[in-house]
């Protein structure tokens, strides 16, 4: 069983520790938290925190823990992915998938990767690294997802939707069959995306309709 450290100690790290605990199909044993923001030393719900970030790959080469998951929210892609950037081919980075995901044999699937439960990921899709795709959301195929996108609760995609780095993905998008997202994109909770958006940006409404803020 790998040794897993969680870096981050705010909600989504509590909620992938509960995934880890009850639905993962890798078992793991929980080691800590790594958190910049937080009292080294302290617990949360029964769990250290082991350092600041910057420790992280001290404390690995110590043996005191096998790999790493990358648990800071949506709000903070930017540091998201620079904490990424630090660790990554220093510190093995797993995923955490769930025991009720579809992840079809042809998909390709990077690492530090959260498939949560209920998810699919459908024929010959790609999920790049530092992705979370979340409860009930559907990947469909030939898709791309690239790195460091969120996906919240019950997003769809058509085939060959290709969605561009740290976007995040409101609760129930829909996204039709063959559209692109650039880069750096927000879609609000709800949004139907019928065409491609080709820049930066907030994005709200309906089909054809939907508008920058």
């Amino acid at each position: 069983m790998r040794r897993i450290a969680i870096i981050g100690s705010a909600a989504f790290g509590q909620q992938i520790v509960d995934t880890i605990e009850n639905d993962s199909i890798e078992s793991f044993e929980i080691v800590g938290y790594f958190d910049d923001f937080a009292v080294v030393g302290s617990k949360i719900k029964g769990y250290p925190i082991l350092g600041k970030i910057d420790s992280i790959v001290e404390l690995y080469h110590q043996d005191r823990f096998d790999c790493a998951f990358i648990a800071i929210g949506y709000k903070h892609f930017a540091f998201k992915e620079t904490v990424y950037n630090k660790i990554k081919n220093r510190i093995p980075i797993a995923n955490i998938i769930c025991k009720t995901a579809f992840i079809h044999p042809t998909s390709k699937i990077g690492e530090g990767v959260l498939i949560a439960s209920f998810a699919i990921v459908n024929k010959n899709a790609t999920i790049e690294d530092d992705v979370c795709i979340t409860l009930r959301s559907i990947v469909n195929h030939d898709c791309l997802v690239d790195k460091h996108t969120f996906f919240s609760t019950s997003v769809s995609t058509a085939g060959n939707v290709k969605i561009g780095k740290r976007c995040f993905v409101g609760i129930g998008c829909i996204l039709s069959d063959g559209i692109s997202v650039a880069d750096d994109v927000w879609l609000s909770p709800g949004v139907v995306l019928g065409k491609d958006i080709n820049s930066p940006g907030h994005y709200i409404g309906y089909s054809m309709k939907v508008t920058k803020l």
